[in-house]
């Protein structure tokens, strides 16, 4: 809130041992910059009896149902077995959706959800000119500064295109952002 006014106000009415004051605060709201904020869920569960490649197969299905983030990460789990954990992070109203298709496609016999509030990059993509043809570029921003420039992994498209490898396309890309 953005103070503009204060006031106090002793009253006549006496008020044994408190006393009879009061104080008003006359403000209006001030607003955020809501955009580098956003509300988004975790959803986690441990997997200790799915194989890697249905593991893999489920963590693409999530991130093509809506998923803003999924890592699968190997942990040993209780009486040493060796398994996953699978994190999620997704906006809310896709968490029941994304649960139920976490139980559907894994082992899982629940999920746990986390509410969670995160700060982020103003996102945006360019494309800059390289010998290799065009590259998208992600670029973020906060609060209008420039704070990230990385050339998307496409690189890998047009390496294959032209017969280099993609840390040259990638390089190439680097230098059409400095350019």
């Amino acid at each position: 809130m953005s103070v503009s006014a204060i006031g106090y106000g002793l009253g006549s009415r006496q008020t044994p041992k408190r006393p009879n004051a009061l104080r008003l605060i006359l403000g209006n709201a001030v607003t955020t910059h809501d955009s580098d904020h956003d509300e988004v869920i975790e959803l986690r569960c441990n997997l200790d009896d799915l194989t890697p490649e249905h593991a893999a197969s489920a963590m693409e299905a999530l991130l093509a149902a809506g998923a803003l983030d999924a890592t699968l990460t190997p942990t040993v789990m209780k009486k040493g077995r060796s398994g996953w954990t699978l994190e999620i992070i997704c906006h809310p109203e896709l968490a029941d959706a994304l649960s139920e298709l976490i139980l559907r496609e894994t082992s899982a016999f629940g999920v746990r959800r986390h509410a969670m509030q995160r700060l982020i990059l103003e996102r945006h993509h360019r494309m800059v000119e390289t010998p290799y043809g065009p590259i998208a570029v992600k670029v973020g921003l906060f609060h209008g500064e420039l704070f990230r420039n990385h050339p998307s992994f496409r690189c890998a498209e047009a390496a294959a295109k032209h017969g280099v490898p993609v840390r040259l396309v990638h390089a190439a890309a680097l230098r059409g952002i400095a350019s």
